[in-house]
């Protein structure tokens, strides 16, 4: 039907032939649109070779007002075609640019003034012949202009003036004594009435008619439908957010994952704020939706919802957008601010793109392991290219029992060198904040890890994560809180006597003793001889320090419950009774070699 209407538009429009046609149909559905961007653009291919005016009536209130914003869109449109002629010093351009200031100014002096005014508006108006006329936003024109006066003119123009107008209706949208005049004048005015009720696809493709070449033409139209939006204005202006977001992101190519995240997020959002007069759910709405929503939004057991808000979450639970992530809530604040606040959307942007790419490598990850689980083939080589080409991308995110997996299947297909390659990419991602994840509780937490080399590998990273730990920020952790953390425990286990003698005797802080106290007395760990010899090393301390004088004893048998330990302990006397500590020893800090390849089972 669009491509219907937009060939009989296009005849009339081109037509030699004077008359007069009305396109209706709803608010919304794209009749300017279609008039404007399909069928004018084809009609004035040339515009020196046709003459154009365009008049919206919002808010004229009189006739005499209507035909001089009649006059000046016809002049503004032959300067511009004339300019596109390169007449530049058209004495007519010149007229017409100063035409409607000439005409207010002689407007507001007395007498004379007024009459010469309306003597220019006459000779204005009497130029308008032969031309193409569009009137728009019938139903918004002042309350000063008979509805009348208006068909009247329409017919002058056609009739008098060898004028084709077309004059645009939203259905509706007329109050009743103009909806009585109309029905009563237009066969008379008009020659043809066309009814534009397009469907949503079609107001849809026409909305995105300029954008078809963006990578996010497809998504954004994809989401404008599954969301029944069939109002112009929301498509174009969720085209124009698309194109504000472009803006801000600069040239970067994004994943096709994040384009879709944003063109979804932005066709809701606009639904959402600036179509609640065409259906759409309110904000609120949508920031309250979530997995469980149904279920909360009922009082004991009855669901007391409207049936609108039925509707609404039902069109947000099939639609699936919640406000939660960082970059939805980004593409919310710019469409309800109406520009980006670009560093926020930028970084919303790439963290959702690394988040994008890890999901995508887990899928390729995943797809070589079906390799292995989908057939009987002997396809070993291409498993193991498959395993070498994608584990280095989800290292950083498996757990080391797929770790342990992957190393199984490698070795067995005779490749123990990418097996250990595969070891130390898993401990080099958790190397720094993410240590814990190779404490024993961790690493053996969905399945026990067996493999001789992994666990090699672990241990000699955990004593050099907690080697690379200063003893004062690991006594600094175990005071900060009640908890037992792995690598300060490592810290003082892996520390001389001498070097925690120190690290107490410079330590003037509330909680010395309870710290301390929490290291003494650390409970059996049989998977971490480290937890028993942090324990010995601080009870060693303590019994040095104890032997010191008689305050030094009776502190630390108050904290520590601890006697002082016998003399030539490692401790210097300083000949009163008290001792001085030695001073710290170097601690060795020089990594640990990883695994050899020697060491994997088959190198």
């Amino acid at each position: 039907m669009s491509v219907e209407i937009e060939k009989v538009l296009e005849s009339f429009a081109s037509s030699k032939r004077a008359g007069a046609i009305a396109i209706s149909g709803p608010w919304g559905a794209g009749k300017t649109y279609l008039w404007q961007h399909r069928v004018v653009p084809k009609v004035l291919a040339k515009p020196w070779e046709k003459r154009y005016s365009y008049v919206s009536l919002f808010g004229i209130n009189s006739l005499s007002e209507l035909k001089v914003a009649l006059a000046a869109a016809t002049g503004e449109f032959d300067q511009d075609a004339r300019r596109q002629r390169r007449l530049i010093a058209s004495p007519v351009r010149l007229f017409w640019r100063s035409w409607k200031l000439v005409s207010d100014g002689l407007g507001i002096v007395p007498r004379v003034g007024a009459g010469l005014s309306k003597l220019f508006d006459r000779f204005s108006f009497y130029l308008v012949r032969d031309r193409i006329i569009c009137f728009d936003d019938i139903e918004r024109h002042g309350k000063g202009l008979d509805l009348r006066d208006f068909l009247g003119l329409v017919s002058y123009l056609s009739e008098q003036r060898e004028c084709r107008v077309v004059v645009i209706l939203n259905d509706g949208q007329l109050d009743e004594d103009d909806t009585r005049i109309w029905e009563s004048y237009r066969e008379k005015v008009f020659q043809g009435d066309v009814t534009y009720a397009p469907t949503p696809d079609q107001t849809v493709t026409l909305g995105l008619q300029q954008e078809v070449e963006k990578p996010w033409h497809a998504p954004l139209r994809q989401a404008l439908m599954e969301l029944g939006i069939s109002n112009i204005r929301l498509v174009r202006r969720s085209a124009d957010f698309m194109a504000l977001a472009d803006d801000a992101l600069g040239s970067r190519v994004l994943r096709q994952e994040t384009v879709d995240s944003i063109a979804r997020a932005v066709a809701m959002l606009v639904f959402s704020i600036h179509g609640r007069g065409a259906g759409g759910p309110p904000l609120s709405r949508i920031r309250s939706s979530g997995v469980f929503d149904t279920a909360m939004r009922s009082r004991n057991g009855e669901d007391t919802r409207s049936p609108k808000e039925k509707e609404w979450d039902t069109l947000i639970s099939t639609y699936r957008l919640y406000l939660y992530g960082d970059l939805n809530l980004a593409v919310e604040a710019m469409v309800r601010l109406g520009f980006p606040e670009e560093l926020r959307l930028r970084k919303a942007v790439e963290d959702e793109e690394a988040n994008n790419a890890i999901n995508a490598a887990k899928r390729d990850w995943h797809q070589a392991w079906r390799l292995y689980h989908d057939t009987v083939e002997e396809n070993g080589a291409e498993i193991v290219e498959a395993f070498e080409r994608t584990w280095p991308l989800v290292a950083a995110v498996e757990h080391s029992t797929n770790l342990q997996s992957a190393v199984r299947m490698v070795r067995m297909l005779g490749r123990p060198d990418l097996a250990d390659s595969f070891i130390r990419d898993w401990i080099s991602t958790r190397i720094g904040d993410r240590t814990s994840e190779l404490d024993p509780h961790e690493l053996h937490m969905f399945q026990t890890i067996e493999d001789p080399v992994i666990l090699e590998a672990v241990e000699q990273a955990r004593v050099r994560a907690a080697r690379a730990l200063p003893l004062r920020d690991a006594f600094e952790m175990m005071r900060a809180d009640n908890g037992y953390h792995d690598r300060a425990i490592a810290s003082f286990a892996a520390a001389s006597v001498e070097e925690i003698v120190f690290l107490i005797d410079g330590t003037v802080t509330e909680g010395l003793a309870s710290a301390l106290r929490r290291i003494l007395l650390l409970p059996q760990n049989p998977g971490d001889a480290r937890w028993g010899a942090a324990s010995q090393n601080v009870k060693a301390a303590a019994e040095l320090i104890a032997g010191r004088s008689v305050l030094a004893a009776d502190r630390m048998r108050n904290w520590l419950a601890i006697e002082p330990a016998p003399m030539g302990g490692g401790a210097r006397s300083q000949g009163d009774g008290a001792t001085e500590p030695a001073a710290p020893s170097r601690v060795d800090t020089d990594p640990i070699d990883p695994p050899s390849e020697a060491g994997a089972p088959g190198g």
